[in-house]
């Protein structure tokens, strides 16, 4: 690790409590992925002159921080710009121009490396689509190879960084991360019975929440919380307060927000319509509500606050549509539970912006049909993005849940 940059710091962020500090401040700690095979070539010379610029707009490279440990990726690697910044260790392997031990080199991708549809994939078209390849700065490549080999066979990896408190370090990086938030006021009720079986589908379109992952530790919130659907997901601790039928110590319970507590304009809002706007309410599974107060007081002042979703397993998506509009439900969502943003592309695609929907879906109008399918998503939250590839096959189906292998934190 020793060749890596204090620049390095463009990767998707864990926070993260390691050992028994207690102090407030975090230091990078950086994770590698697999080894993965590519190959690697070079362009300029050795003063990287004509590596200066490039498309993901960082100018002048040694006025930007990136100095010439850095390179142009292939349009595979690239992904639409969204690469531009990470950063990867590079290894020259199965070459007799490499240099002997195969030593390591860390660069940072500050290009895009285009296809050259005139030439075959194997002589000289060697960004073309699907390669994957890094045209190296000469520098660079020099740390690698002999730069008489041109090209080479290399081994890389790229990083995540976890965000880990480390005693009294300090840290200049790092991005927001969704924590608990203060306790605040509301208010909660319970609807349905000790099975929970009312709670089941709901707005945020989980469906059966045992299946689901949910199970019963789950409300119906009010329209103020729920926010139009992008409050589904989120994951908010709550306890009795002030009322005589709290059990005793005002135990906290933490559920999930599954589906929407809507007005009722009927009744006035504090005697009945207890999910009117503005009102700040939760109308709890029988079996949650019953693990803060007494089901008999049926409605009890509450403290609650927003936390970090704990999940097992990665992102599920269920599946809903035709051909020509996919619907997909995301599930199983970690760290702010929520979702912002979501694309998708198919496996002859690029990225497609697909638009909220209603709940936790979200829906592209695309032909799509025989593509593997992979997704990308923002948390409404934290607004950390994340990518879950290949999460379909191409003979993907409607009505079937398809599970990735990444989630928030």
């Amino acid at each position: 690790m020793a060749d890596l940059h204090s620049w390095c710091f463009s990767f998707f962020l864990v926070m993260a409590v390691v050992g028994n500090a207690t102090a407030a401040y975090y230091a990078p700690v950086f994770r590698p992925t697999a080894w993965k095979q590519a190959y690697a070539t070079f362009y300029g010379d050795e003063t990287a002159a004509e590596t200066m610029g490039g498309a993901c707009g960082y100018g002048n490279l040694f006025s930007s921080g990136y100095g010439t440990a850095t390179a142009a990726l292939s349009s595979v690697l690239f992904n639409n710009g969204y690469r531009c910044g990470q950063c990867f260790q590079i290894r020259c392997v199965k070459s007799q121009l490499c240099y002997r031990g195969s030593p390591i080199t860390t660069i940072t991708a500050t290009n895009l490396c285009p296809p050259n549809w005139a030439k075959d994939s194997n002589n000289g078209g060697w960004c073309n689509p699907p390669r994957t390849h890094f045209d190296m700065s000469k520098p660079a490549f020099m740390k690698i190879a002999q730069w008489k080999a041109g090209i080479v066979p290399v081994m890389f990896r790229s990083f995540f960084l976890v965000m880990a408190v480390v005693g009294n370090a300090t840290a200049a990086y790092y991005a927001p991360v969704f924590r608990p938030t203060a306790w605040k006021q509301a208010y909660a009720t319970f609807y349905g019975d000790e099975t929970a079986a009312e709670t089941m589908g709901g707005a945020c379109g989980y469906g059966n929440l045992f299946n689901s992952g949910y199970g019963t530790a789950t409300a119906a919130l009010s329209s103020v919380l729920f926010n139009n659907g992008y409050g589904c997901g989120q994951c908010f601790q709550i306890r009795c307060v002030k009322s005589q039928l709290c059990y005793r110590g005002s135990p906290i319970t933490t559920i999930t927000a599954t589906n929407l507590c809507p007005p009722n304009w009927a009744k006035d809002s504090n005697n009945g319509g207890w999910c009117n706007p503005p009102r700040t309410h939760f109308d709890m599974s029988k079996p949650a509500f019953m693990k803060i107060a007494q089901w008999k007081a049926g409605i009890v002042p509450v403290m609650f606050r927003r936390v970090p979703c704990v999940r097992k397993g990665g992102l599920r998506f269920t599946f809903q549509g035709n051909g020509y509009w996919l619907l997909v439900y995301v599930m199983n969502v970690a760290g702010g539970g929520d979702i912002a943003q979501m694309w998708v592309k198919g496996s002859k695609t690029g990225w497609i912006s697909m638009s909220h929907n209603w709940g936790a879906s979200y829906q592209a109008f695309s032909t799509l049909g025989g593509q593997a399918l992979s997704f990308k998503l923002t948390s409404y939250t934290s607004h950390e993005t994340i990518i879950a590839w290949n999460v379909a096959p191409s003979n993907w189906q409607v009505g079937l849940t398809y599970s990735g292998n990444v989630n928030f934190h």
